[in-house]
């Protein structure tokens, strides 16, 4: 992090499932969930309230390093 601040949420990838994953993510890397994060309801979306997480906090100077398909960043 060169400047400023981040707050980085991980999951492992064992929960991958409860983060409501579309349809197109199954066939690229990455991809994106379909929960908006500025409106999240969880009564449509009630796993949310079950994952486990780090909560990764940056500033100016920090350094954050995560192996290839270990985590998934929310």
């Amino acid at each position: 992090m060169f400047n400023g601040s981040k707050i980085w949420y991980s999951i492992d990838p064992s929960q991958s499932h409860m983060i409501y994953p579309s349809d197109e993510s199954k066939y690229e890397w990455g991809g994106y969930s379909l929960v908006d994060v500025d409106a999240v309801d969880l009564k449509e979306f009630p796993k949310l309230r079950e994952i486990k997480y780090s909560k990764i906090e940056m500033n100016a100077g920090d350094c954050v390093f995560m192996p290839g398909g270990k985590a998934f960043w929310i």
